[in-house]
């Protein structure tokens, strides 16, 4: 359970990008990238710190939380403009970023469901959906956007 946790609060890491028609410069972006990532990995922190519940009802709780967090977080990130020359990349980091959400959904309702073999399951594609997304996050030269 912990492991999971902790994953979940590792998926701060990843976070959205967009499309628009000025582009930031690739330092900018994964600048203003980081300092949308690094505020979310400080707040997904703060929930893994509140250790109030055991079981699959914290787990549950503790996913629907950093749901919305991640939802904030990538809303932001969306609305920055990847450099013209990164868009390409900057739309398969999202493409991952939308499966590694849907990983997030499929654990929280697999534990609201008590199912906690589906939630091993889950844990594990989600463990390499995140791996993913961080590789893609430091290729467009982000630090925070890629760690955990």
């Amino acid at each position: 359970m912990r492991r999971l946790a902790a994953f979940l609060a590792c998926a701060g890491a990843l976070a959205g990008c967009g499309s628009g028609s000025k582009g930031l410069t690739r330092l900018e972006y994964a600048q203003r990238s980081d300092a949308i990532c690094a505020r979310y990995n400080q707040q997904t922190a703060h929930l893994q710190g509140q250790e109030r519940g055991v079981g699959v009802e914290h787990l549950a709780s503790v996913a629907e939380q950093t749901l919305a967090l991640f939802d904030r977080a990538t809303a932001r990130l969306r609305a920055l403009p990847p450099p013209p020359e990164a868009s390409a990349l900057a739309g398969r980091w999202l493409a991952s970023l939308a499966r590694l959400r849907a990983d997030v959904v499929k654990i929280r309702d697999a534990a609201r469901a008590n199912d906690l073999a589906e939630v091993r399951t889950v844990a594990t594609q989600a463990q390499r959906d995140n791996d993913a997304s961080n590789r893609l996050a430091q290729r467009l030269g982000m630090t925070a956007c890629s760690a955990g």
